[in-house]
């Protein structure tokens, strides 16, 4: 009685195709399927590094040591940095590296800082003509 009064009230429910509801369905897979492999391509790089450790030389300068991983012939960027005890930003410096005839390759670099570093990292490489 009461789906009368409603279909009555607002008129009577359509049903919906299932041929509908699969195109639906499957137009929304394949979204996100496309969403996903264009973070994928967009996020994709060449170069990567690997932070193998980092001395503190004095007050003012501090020396990291790293491995860099891009394709022969090259030539990658990498910014360098040093950070305080409060993770604030206490030395930075862009490195160009390449071109080089072997993919992996390990460089200790120093940095000078303003104030004393407790730990210096690679902070990101990229290949291209610098920042």
């Amino acid at each position: 009685m009461t789906n009368e009064i409603l279909a009555e009230r607002y008129g009577a429910k359509k049903p919906s195709s299932k041929r509908k509801q699969l195109v639906l369905g499957l137009s929304g897979v394949a979204a996100m399927v496309a969403t996903t492999a264009w973070f994928a391509i967009a996020n994709h790089s060449p170069i990567s590094f690997t932070d193998v450790g980092f001395s503190v030389v004095s007050e003012y300068q501090v020396r990291v040591d790293f491995e860099l991983q891009m394709p022969v012939g090259t030539v990658g960027y990498c910014n360098i940095q040093a950070l305080s005890n409060s993770f604030g930003v206490v030395g930075h410096k862009q490195f160009q590296f390449g071109p080089f005839e072997t993919e992996t390759l390990r460089f200790s670099q120093a940095i000078n800082t303003t104030d004393l570093a407790v730990t210096g990292l690679v902070d990101e490489c990229w290949v291209g003509t610098g920042s």
